[in-house]
């Protein structure tokens, strides 16, 4: 009776391993589900979240829908998550991933953000003067800018020599400019938050078409 009840216990432990491998599959799964909220719980759908992972830096997380996003994938250990918008003071939310048997053990956060307190005004991202070398004046002067060379152009605000080109906005801009008798001139800008954190340092770009047109 003995040699029989240890040959059933031995079976039994058999199927227990067939089992748990069939429940691993080849999927990735996120390391943290989060969302970005301000003091009240409203969802903050433009702000950028960074992750590291036992010190090391990981870049950013993902935006899947509004104000939701998710860090790493299979990725475990000790999570720091830094959260910046403008308008906010920079937030940040620690937790810890852990492995498990097939997958990582998902962590879920909620990062808060309390609210500066800016004014409205609206700063210009980017103000260009244009002109010629010589001063003469131009003709139907055009500007316009796109940003992190999407391809897409947006017109800027302004006639004559003085313009402005987007507002509180951030990112590698490309101010195109152009007038009549005159080959199209470009200029580059990288605008960033100002030290308020509430509105952008404009960055101010010089065009000057050559005389000779």
């Amino acid at each position: 009776m003995l040699r029989r009840s240890v040959g059933l216990a031995l079976i039994a432990l058999s199927t227990g391993c067939g089992s748990q491998a069939a429940v691993c599959d080849d999927a990735d799964v996120p390391s943290v589900f989060g969302t970005v909220v301000d003091e009240e719980g409203n969802g903050l759908p433009g702000a950028l979240v960074t992750y590291t992972v036992d010190g090391e830096e990981r870049g950013d997380c993902t935006f899947n829908e509004g104000a939701a996003f998710v860090c790493g994938s299979e990725e475990s250990g000790a999570f720091v998550l830094t959260a910046s918008l403008q308008g906010y003071y920079e937030a940040e939310a620690k937790l810890t991933v852990y492995a498990g048997a097939c997958h990582v053990s998902s962590g879920q956060v909620a990062i808060q953000m309390v609210a500066r307190d800016c004014t409205a005004e609206e700063v210009a991202s980017v103000t260009v003067t244009v002109g010629t070398e010589s001063g003469a004046p131009l003709e139907n002067p055009v500007v316009a800018y796109e940003i992190g060379g999407d391809g897409t152009r947006t017109a800027c605000a302004g006639s004559g020599a003085d313009w402005t080109c987007g507002t509180e906005t951030t990112g590698e801009f490309t101010v195109y400019a152009s007038a009549d008798g005159f080959e199209e001139q470009t200029a580059t800008a990288t605008v960033v938050l100002g030290e308020d954190g509430c509105h952008v340092a404009t960055v101010p770009v010089v065009i000057a078409f050559p005389d000779e047109g």
